[in-house]
């Protein structure tokens, strides 16, 4: 939300989390799904220090308490309600320092490992088949629909054979999908960007701070680096973690290959690549000032949000690869694209996303938006069954009256306080 005045991107971010709540609730309600192992309430928090940055979370609260989809979000500047509700941002903090805060009861933490596993065990009990420990490497066109090619981990080959392919391959779909011939990929790229976190388990340090702290990027920072302090459950274990802090490989995955990046180049997005880059270049100063800061300088950073965190208590881990979209654009040539992209071929057999991985706000919006374009001739007997599960999705307009019963029904379907 760069504008502080203008509340329409955090607004559709919430209102798409509702639906996919709503998902999750009917599936527990059915039974298939056990909602106390993946999803647990994490109260999320803005922190800022500074007449600039208070000035600013003001206005922005001030804008989005005028939603219904924000209307519990509490404001405060007093620094002894902001140590109730996030002590350790508090704790030797410098006397007089400016500081505000807002919070919202309703977030969540939810472990992704643990709820893939779940999804995935609700398709194998209804005949489909898990193929883990395998890797795709072609994606190509055949008579009678597509042919899929790879290999096993001991390096056997396998071929499979479909009429529909969905790549949701993270940082290895825009690879597939140019395999594939999509036209609607050509003058596409991705950019790797990784990512590392400082992580501690001391429960001295866990059991003082409950939900998720953010903070404001570095003036000229993109927004996929603002930092955050969060509570996080791992297989039933609670952890803090600390960052982002960026890191950089040719890798596209996090165990892939340093080749991978150079594989998606092609002549028609090379010049795309080059227009992106230049149009960000306090981006690329940025990663470079993150890869060159000293083990001091990025502890520091977390100190400005746990002024009395003590390095012994915590370890910097790496976090995974991004696969940064790059589009073409008639006026810019290229341009960095945030967020996701559902890239649907002009036959609907084969369709992929790419860009960030979604998270829980945009996960299920995103398969309803496949399932409508992809699906056509069926969607409008599906769509009647789905409003069943998900009621959001004939919303148009949220009101406090619905947002209030939406909460209360999914809360109490997914155990959360």
């Amino acid at each position: 939300m760069p504008d502080p005045d203008n509340g329409a991107k955090p607004a559709s971010i919430a209102s798409q989390f509702h639906l996919t709540r709503q998902w999750w609730a009917h599936l527990a309600r059915e039974g298939r799904i056990e909602p106390a192992k993946f999803i647990h309430s994490s109260p999320h928090m803005d922190v800022v220090f500074g007449d600039r940055d208070v000035d600013y979370l003001r206005r922005r609260h001030q804008t989005l308490s005028r939603d219904p989809l924000f209307a519990e979000m509490q404001y405060s500047e007093d620094p002894a309600q902001i140590a109730q509700w996030a002590p350790l941002a508090v704790q030797g903090r410098a006397t007089g320092e400016r500081i505000a805060a807002t919070r919202h009861v309703r977030g969540t933490d939810v472990d992704f490992g643990e709820l893939t596993r779940q999804l995935t065990n609700i398709i194998t009990e209804h005949g489909g088949e898990a193929l883990t420990g395998r890797e795709v490497g072609t994606l190509s066109r055949a008579s009678d629909g597509w042919v899929i090619t790879g290999h096993d981990h001991a390096g056997a080959g396998f071929t499979l054979r479909t009429k529909r392919v969905f790549v949701g391959a993270g940082g290895f779909a825009l690879r597939l999908l140019q395999h594939a011939k999509l036209p609607e990929v050509r003058g596409y790229a991705v950019l790797p960007v990784g990512a590392a976190f400082y992580r501690t388990d001391n429960p001295q340090v866990t059991s003082q701070h409950d939900g998720k702290m953010y903070g404001q990027a570095e003036i000229g920072a993109p927004p996929m680096s603002v930092p955050h302090l969060d509570k996080r459950y791992v297989d039933g274990k609670e952890y803090l973690l600390f960052g982002p802090y960026a890191t950089f490989s040719t890798k596209l995955l996090k165990h892939g290959k340093l080749s991978d990046f150079f594989t998606t180049l092609r002549w028609h997005n090379l010049h795309v690549i080059a227009a992106a880059g230049l149009q960000n270049l306090s981006l690329v100063r940025y990663l470079i000032g993150q890869l060159a800061a000293s083990p001091e300088k990025k502890f520091a950073q977390l100190r400005r949000f746990f002024p009395k965190a003590d390095l012994a208590d915590w370890e910097l881990l790496e976090a995974g690869q991004r696969a940064q979209l790059v589009k073409p654009d008639r006026r810019r040539i290229g341009v960095l694209q945030q967020g996701t992209e559902l890239v649907i071929s002009a036959d609907t057999t084969v369709s992929g996303l790419l860009g960030a991985s979604p998270g829980a706000s945009t996960a299920v919006p995103i398969m309803l938006d496949l399932l409508q374009r992809g699906f056509p001739e069926q969607w409008d007997a599906w769509r009647s069954v789905l409003a069943d599960a998900i009621p959001g999705m004939t919303t148009t307009t949220w009101d406090a009256a619905t947002v209030a019963e939406s909460t209360a029904r999914t809360a109490d379907a997914l155990h959360l306080d």
